[in-house]
């Protein structure tokens, strides 16, 4: 697939950048895309759309091994195969048939619910400052590891748990805050 892209790219430097980004993080992009999207045909359109992305950026890049591009690489395939995954349930909505038995009013209620609470539980992490909501992206959706992340914000470890801890429990307070009022 690399044969692919090479020859959009004019300036052989760039050439040269664009594919010793792929040789590094190909695995790591399709890792990361399965994790979200369970699915490795779509996994693979999440990594294709990125490298797409990164055919844009590219003059912007800076050294294909270091931590911003691996953390650019990262979160792009994460958005890209989570585009994917709201388009994919959009697709399910329209095409869904009726249940053959219907559910029952706790059961809507329950769902109801439940779809109230991740709603707002978004909501909350969207509202969260770029830096929290990036490490939760990083943490919990693109699977890196802590120490990979406490690399890309040149933090220890376990300042990374510290913070990871201290965002879900300012989200765990503020649903519990909810709840309290309704």
């Amino acid at each position: 697939m690399l044969a692919f892209y090479t020859p959009l790219i004019a300036d052989e430097t760039e050439q040269d950048k664009f594919t010793a980004i792929y040789e590094a993080y190909y695995p790591l992009m399709l890792k990361i895309a399965e994790s979200i999207l369970h699915d490795p045909a779509r996994a693979e359109d999440a990594v294709q759309e990125t490298f797409l992305y990164i055919l844009k950026v590219l003059p912007n890049i800076g050294e294909p091994e270091s931590p911003r591009t691996k953390a650019l690489v990262c979160k792009s395939v994460s958005h890209a195969a989570l585009d994917i995954c709201r388009s994919r349930k959009r697709e399910q909505k329209v095409v869904q048939d009726l249940p053959e038995d219907l559910p029952g009013p706790e059961d809507i209620a329950a769902r109801l619910e439940r779809q109230d609470r991740m709603s707002r539980l978004n909501r909350y992490i969207l509202e969260l400052p770029a830096e929290e909501r990036e490490m939760l992206e990083l943490f919990y959706f693109s699977k890196l590891k802590a120490q990979d992340i406490g690399a890309l914000y040149h933090i220890s470890t376990k300042t990374v748990y510290n913070r990871l801890h201290a965002i879900t429990n300012k989200l765990q307070q503020r649903m519990k805050g909810d709840e309290q009022i309704g």
